[in-house]
């Protein structure tokens, strides 16, 4: 597991160069990735990897309780766990949150809402909700062992592409919003201006910059930092540019 991190932080971090270059319009065969972004995307994907751990450790804590309210919370809170982080990198209202809470009750509904019109005559509201979990866990008992294959396919290759798939495409989002949030930009002193998007090595990537309007232009631009004459860079607050538009006939 350990052996795993280089390789996803070195695939997370060339996916997260590749959602913020294409805010910009840059082809994303020019990202390269050196060992101090590897070693940053590394060590990031293990914090990140090891919090996540720990959240599910604890709501599975929580839903292995014997009161059976508590065990029907188990799929909302899991599917809440793979759901926050896509909708911390989606951009709109706040008022999306709303549709993850709906969500949630909604998955609850699934499993809370049954015992209130099936069940034995008789019995307590728990004792139809406690009968009703039992059955599905031996079906799920029974699909694992009736086909051993499938079940293994299922929870030890799709699940794990699953997750690594979503986490790229998270990864992704956070690269492209990081530049559309970004307000203060490295500009050339010279005119016209040109913005810095990126820098890997002694290649700079350039692109076209109007300071009146706040739009990237067409123009792309690789630089090395030795060229004569040098390039002079200042920094400033551009606030929240225009990403280049192509113009359709």
């Amino acid at each position: 597991m350990l052996a795993l991190i280089p390789f996803l932080g070195s695939l997370l971090a060339l996916t997260y160069e590749a959602g913020y270059l294409s805010f910009y319009d840059v082809p994303i065969t020019l990202v390269q990735l050196d060992f101090v972004r590897i070693v940053r995307a590394s060590a990031v994907v293990g914090f990140f990897a090891l919090l996540y751990l720990l959240s599910f450790v604890l709501v599975g804590l929580f839903v292995q309780g014997k009161h059976p309210v508590r065990r029907a919370f188990g799929l909302p809170f899991a599917q809440a766990l793979l759901l926050v982080p896509i909708f911390l990198v989606i951009p709109g209202p706040v008022t999306r949150w709303w549709v993850l809470a709906g969500l949630m009750i909604l998955s609850a509904a699934v499993n809370l809402v049954p015992p209130l019109f099936r069940g034995i005559p008789g019995t307590t509201y728990t004792q139809r909700l406690s009968s009703m979990l039992a059955k599905e866990r031996v079906a799920s008992d029974t699909y694992k062992q009736e086909r051993p294959i499938a079940y293994a396919v299922n929870n030890r290759l799709l699940v794990p592409l699953g997750v690594l798939f979503f986490a790229t495409l998270i990864v992704f989002a956070m690269g492209r919003n990081s530049a559309s949030e970004k307000t203060v930009h490295w500009l050339t002193k010279e005119q016209p201006r040109w913005l810095l998007v990126a820098n890997y090595g002694d290649t700079l990537v350039l692109r076209s910059y109007d300071v009146t309007t706040r739009q990237v232009g067409p123009e792309l631009r690789l630089a090395k930092a030795t060229e004569v004459p040098s390039i002079v860079l200042v920094r400033e607050r551009t606030g929240i540019v225009r990403p280049h538009t192509v113009e359709q006939r």
